[in-house]
Formats: structure tokens, sequence, C-alpha cells
């Protein structure tokens, strides 16, 4: 294994395979805590996901953060609460991969409080759910005479 300079820091000595078991054509990381509140999110009913997302938003700040959640007042602008652009990315991330919500950074930087990205998020999932409503074909048959 060489480094960025091409110098050798490692060498391999042996790799090993196996045979994977039968029905183990695609192995699955298990699901983080995050990820299954995020699908919570996504699953809850149109008048429960505020609620669930208001809970998730805050975890994952303090996991960003790396902080203890009581250490921090979400009242504060996210720039206040430590939110670098490094941190940024990562939130953007997570939002894309576990709420399918995909926000620029610009979008991201122009939040101010958890609280106004809470509102922005809540307003791409309805935006998101109007969108798939509109184009999803109809499921009854109608009757009638063409």
């Amino acid at each position: 294994i060489l480094d960025a300079e091409e110098t050798l820091v490692a060498t391999i000595e042996a790799l090993t395979f196996r045979k994977a078991p039968r029905g183990a054509e695609r192995i699955v990381p298990a699901a983080s805590p995050s990820d299954r509140t995020a699908l919570d999110v996504l699953r809850a009913p149109e008048a429960e996901r505020p609620a669930r997302l208001t809970n998730w938003v805050p975890s994952r700040l303090v996991a960003i953060l790396e902080v203890d959640e009581d250490e921090v007042d979400f009242s504060q602008p996210l720039i206040d609460l430590g939110l670098d652009s490094l941190m940024a990315v990562e939130l953007r991330h997570d939002l894309e991969v576990q709420l399918g919500i995909e926000l620029s950074m610009e979008e991201l930087l122009d939040v101010l409080t958890p609280s106004e990205l809470l509102d922005k998020l809540l307003f791409h999932l309805q935006d998101r759910e109007d969108r798939d409503q509109e184009t999803q074909p109809p499921t009854e048959w109608v009757e009638g005479v063409l």
C-alpha cells in the first residue's frame, strides 16, 4: 500500500476469501438509530411528521456538533452553535441520504436557527409528497362512455 508520495507504507500478506452463505447476495449494514428515526419521519402520517422531524433535527445537530443535547440552545443561529462548513456538508449529506431532501449549501447556510431548518425541511417533504401525488396514475377504474 502506497501513501500520497508513493512510499510503501504497508504490505498485504494474504487475502482469504470465503463463499458467502445462500441468501447473502446483498449484504446491507444495520441501520443506525438516526437512520431508523429518519425512516420513522418519512413513513409517518402527514400530521405526525412535524413532531417526528422535530426530534430528528436536534438529534442530528447534536451528533454533528459532537455536544450533549442539554448544552445546546436550539433558538440560537446554527453558526453560533458551532456549525462550520464541514459540519454543514455532513448535515447536508444526512438530509439527502436519510430524508431524501436535497438542499444546496446556499439554502442550508441561509438557515439561521434549527427552527428555520425544521420549517424548510417540512416544506420540502410536503412539496415532494404533493408532486408524487400529482404524478401517480389513478388507481381506480372509472366507468363511462367514450
